[in-house]
């Protein structure tokens, strides 16, 4: 419960900065290589805070490493089935990946539909997602998310 509440909270201040600049903050003049790059699947649900999950596939140096994704939503209204991907940038290990992110997005989906999405960790880690969806919702929204590399059977990491 803990989790979800500082989940909730940092998607707050974040939806909190979306709303006093008028305009999406996204790190549009980061022009860095990306270092990564991801695919997902997933989903949500809410009725103005919601949940958020699903899986992946990160592509590091050449190596596929499979994760999971969790967490919550604010300023959100439905559910959807969602495909994404997209550049990871400002990783300086494997290690980075993993963490709690704040994402911040819009979009509406009726049947299908699309939005681009930006996640950052508290490694500094960026994301920028280029989301399709299918399903009914609305959003303009802040999300908690936490990413965490799968474990084979044997222990080591995917």
């Amino acid at each position: 419960m803990k989790l979800l509440t500082t989940l909730a909270a940092a998607a707050l201040l974040q939806l909190a900065t979306f709303n006093a600049s008028g305009e999406e903050p996204t790190p549009a003049t980061d022009e860095t290589p990306p270092d990564a790059t991801l695919q997902v699947k997933g989903g949500t649900f809410a009725l103005g805070v919601g949940f958020i999950w699903g899986k992946g596939t990160l592509t590091y140096q050449g190596v596929d490493h499979n994760f999971i994704v969790s967490g919550v939503s604010v300023g959100d209204l439905g559910g959807t089935r969602i495909t994404a991907s997209g550049p990871v940038s400002h990783m300086a290990n494997l290690s980075d990946f993993e963490g709690s992110y704040v994402a911040w997005g819009m979009g509406a989906t009726i049947g299908s539909g699309g939005s681009a999405v930006y996640m950052k960790n508290e490694h500094g880690v960026l994301i920028r997602l280029k989301t399709q969806s299918s399903g009914l919702r609305f959003h303009v929204s802040g999300n908690g998310v936490k990413i965490k590399f799968e474990q084979k059977k044997s222990g080591s990491y995917t």
